[in-house]
């Protein structure tokens, strides 16, 4: 039986009055591709930021490799999502005054060098993106904006990719283009949440 490598019990979200999350028990196994279904204003978004500590949550608890990481003081949680998780998001979030290229980068500036910029080289490649890596998000479509957002979150290859319906600006030759990199993750024994 394969590992557990993220998990929740009795997750509970709570805005205001409004319960977005009620008491929601999960477990994610290594290698796993998850996809989270349902209708707009279900909840979805917000469970993928609950599980990747982006948000806080209510009640109930949230494991990674078997350690608790509900409740971390912020400076640990950072560390954790920065070391161990990717993200994408239905909008790039590009940092506005630096390349694509660069935006990337920014994902592991603490990494080597020479093995950061191979995979950053590789990947902009592998999504027929390097002919714009040295332009700005401004200067690029969306669907270039969103693949170098992409990229940025696959280059350190994360132990779990969180995507909050990263396709959307996406055509769909494109899309079909980014499954083997994703599916690549879990061959790897990453996790891709979506």
């Amino acid at each position: 039986m394969s590992e557990v490598i993220l998990s929740c019990k009795g997750l509970t979200k709570k805005y205001g009055d409004n319960t977005v999350l009620d008491n929601v028990t999960e477990e994610i196994y290594k290698g796993d591709f998850t996809v989270i279904m349902g209708s707009s204003g279900a909840g979805k978004s917000t469970l993928l930021y609950a599980l990747s500590c982006l948000d806080e949550i209510t009640s109930g608890e949230i494991f990674y490799k078997g350690e608790k990481i509900s409740g971390l003081k912020e400076g640990k949680s950072a560390d954790l999502r920065a070391r161990q998780f990717g993200f994408v998001f239905q909008q790039p979030q590009l940092v506005s005054d630096l390349t694509l290229y660069e935006n990337t980068l920014v994902a592991v500036y603490t990494a080597g060098c020479d093995e950061v910029l191979n995979n950053a080289d590789k990947l902009f490649s592998d999504m027929g993106i390097e002919h714009c890596k040295n332009r700005m998000p401004g200067e690029v479509s969306g669907g270039e904006a969103q693949r170098g957002a992409i990229a940025r979150a696959m280059i350190k290859s994360p132990g779990i990719l969180f995507a909050d319906e990263p396709t959307g600006a996406l055509n769909k030759k494109t899309v079909m283009r980014f499954y083997p990199l994703w599916m690549s993750l879990t061959a790897r024994d990453r996790q891709l949440l979506w």
